[in-house]
């Protein structure tokens, strides 16, 4: 249901918990889910892979016009943004506005 409701952060948290070793290990308890609820298990991890920086997500969300997003992938995004760039662009020490662009668009 959280999927039908765009909200990718109460998904990834449950992904989370069901991946947790000890719900991984009851292997006899797996058999007996429906072959049609794996399927939209295996469907739903592959929206959240992380495979190609979350690609399969990243698109998901430019296609929802509402949605309530995952942070770990923006924040960690807008990490690497300021840590990679510069504030002031040297030499004449005027701010990197590209580097606000970045960050815009990430918030966006």
């Amino acid at each position: 249901e959280s999927m039908q409701l765009n909200n990718y952060n109460c998904v990834t948290e449950i992904l989370g918990a069901l991946k947790n070793a000890a719900i991984v290990r009851l292997k006899n308890t797996w058999k007996f889910i429906p072959a049609k609820s794996l399927e939209r298990w295996n469907e739903i991890q592959s929206i959240m892979s992380d495979d190609d920086n979350y690609s399969n997500y990243r698109n998901a969300i430019q296609s929802n016009t509402s949605c309530i997003p995952y942070l770990g992938i923006h924040l960690r995004d807008l990490t690497y943004i300021d840590d990679g760039n510069s504030d002031l662009i040297e030499p004449t020490k005027m701010i990197n506005l590209s580097k606000m662009r970045l960050h815009a668009k990430v918030i966006e």
